[in-house]
């Protein structure tokens, strides 16, 4: 080998470590960089032939792809239980229990002032504490059924939202596709616009259920229940149609280019949507059904009875179900605006108080819709005991929101897990490139040296020359 080869075998090793170095001074730059993957010169050949010298190098990106499955299937599982857990958290808070404005205090209060009523069934204060703890009751319930669907069109808002997000985002995917092909044809990788795309496709997966597979060609094909949103640089989004459910107009996804069912599994809008379409509808029925109840129940008894002015056949509530209960007020027959009307006795005569100890006594019986009672012998799946109907619903909405949140935490848990992994192959290490700059200065200095040799030695072939 020629001195004069030599020699520029000891450039290409000086270019080599600058190159290298640059690279890393690349990654501590981005060492707080969200999403940045580190990377490394790779010399993948030297040669050296008939005085030609051939070195291939590649800057490539550490990432791992099997840790970034994992987080994106993760990711998924979490957005729908972050949604559960944020919508059961404030579905709870409506209810107010346990607290003294709770439902269940006041039933408690309702009862109590029926109880109250038939130890003095003449007093008009007791009357008064009737219509006040019923009037309390009703407003309760208004509010509970206003609250729960209200809760209802925000969650359809979030699915709107959640939409529009992932249009976006799936759209910037497709471009980034188109970038990464036309560099990556050069031969060189697109590591900055892969670390991009790659945090993009994270932040979708978390919003719904998705699959990907990357071509050879360097770009992302992204799936929704088997279709592509994303191919190459086709971008094909989603839209919302309204439809009805439960007596509410909501948003339902589908494909754009032919109205095609968007088939959801997982993400923040199977979340949304499983809260909006079943989880409230459901309470709502529940709390319609425990109002029916009372309204019946009462009304049943009160019908049969008489008030102090001789009256009888009145309704004491009005309404057929939570948004619409309330006291009788009716002009002419209300119980609201005349409590000598409230039916305490069964027969008429004025210290009577069989009524009100029978309405009283509705917090321990079982009764049906119709506001019969039903023996506990008897199966009836219609019929209920509203105390302990009541106290079944807010459990249930307890141990869902508490697992709800268990969920949450164990599925975090495992997301941190991998995020941790993947920091430890794709992060940068301050410690490790500190001590990667300290073997490339050796290197360099060492091709430095190399070099300097070299020319001595061809100083001295010229002496001898001379």
């Amino acid at each position: 080998m020629s001195l004069v080869g030599s020699l520029d075998i000891g450039k290409r090793a000086m270019m080599v470590q600058t190159q290298a170095l640059k690279v890393i001074g690349d990654n501590i730059s981005n060492v707080s960089t969200p999403g940045y993957s580190r990377k490394r010169l790779e010399l993948k050949n030297t040669i050296h032939s008939q005085g030609n010298n051939i070195s291939l190098l590649e800057v490539r990106r550490i990432r791992d792809q099997f840790i970034d499955k994992h987080i994106r299937k993760e990711n998924q599982s979490f957005g729908s239980w972050e949604m559960k857990s944020q919508l059961y958290s404030q579905i709870e808070s409506i209810f107010l229990e346990p607290s003294e404005s709770g439902l269940k205090s006041l039933l408690g209060e309702f009862w109590n002032s029926w109880e109250d009523l038939a130890n003095d069934p003449e007093n008009v204060t007791s009357r008064g504490m009737v219509v006040q703890r019923a009037m309390a009751l009703s407003q309760s319930l208004n509010r509970i059924d206003y609250q729960l669907n209200d809760t209802r069109e925000t969650t359809d808002g979030y699915v709107a939202e959640r939409l529009e997000q992932l249009n976006d985002k799936a759209k910037q995917i497709a471009y980034l596709n188109s970038q990464i092909q036309f560099i990556e044809a050069s031969g060189k990788e697109a590591s900055g616009l892969r670390d991009h795309r790659d945090q993009l496709i994270d932040q979708v997966s978390k919003i719904i259920h998705i699959k990907t597979i990357e071509r050879d060609n360097g770009s992302v094909t992204m799936y929704i229940g088997g279709r592509a949103i994303v191919e190459d640089a086709k971008f094909n989004p989603l839209k919302t149609t309204k439809m009805s459910i439960d007596g509410m107009i909501v948003n339902n996804l589908k494909w754009a280019d032919d109205d095609g069912k968007v088939d959801i599994e997982g993400g923040e809008i199977a979340g949304l949507i499983e809260i909006r379409d079943k989880i409230i509808p459901d309470l709502v029925d529940k709390i319609n059904r425990l109002a029916k109840t009372i309204i019946n129940s009462v009304n049943e008894l009160h019908k049969t009875g008489y008030g102090l002015d001789g009256t009888t056949g009145l309704n004491f509530f009005d309404g057929t179900n939570a948004k619409n209960i309330k006291v009788n007020d009716d002009p002419i027959n209300g119980i609201a605006n005349d409590m000598r009307r409230i039916a305490v006795s069964a027969n008429g005569e004025a210290g009577d108080n069989e009524i009100a100890i029978k309405i009283a006594m509705l917090s321990n019986i079982k009764v049906n819709s119709s506001g019969v009672e039903v023996p506990d012998n008897v199966s009836d799946p219609d019929a209920i005991n509203i105390n302990s109907y009541y106290s079944d619903i807010i459990n249930s909405l307890g141990m869902d929101t508490q697992h709800a949140s268990l969920m949450l935490d164990s599925s975090q848990m495992l997301i941190t897990n991998y995020e941790e992994y993947r920091e430890a192959v794709s992060g940068v290490s301050i410690d490790e490139e500190t001590a990667e700059l300290i073997r490339l200065q050796r290197a360099y200095e060492s091709s430095a040296r190399y070099m300097s040799i070299i020319d001595e030695m061809m100083q001295t072939l010229i002496n001898i020359g001379r």
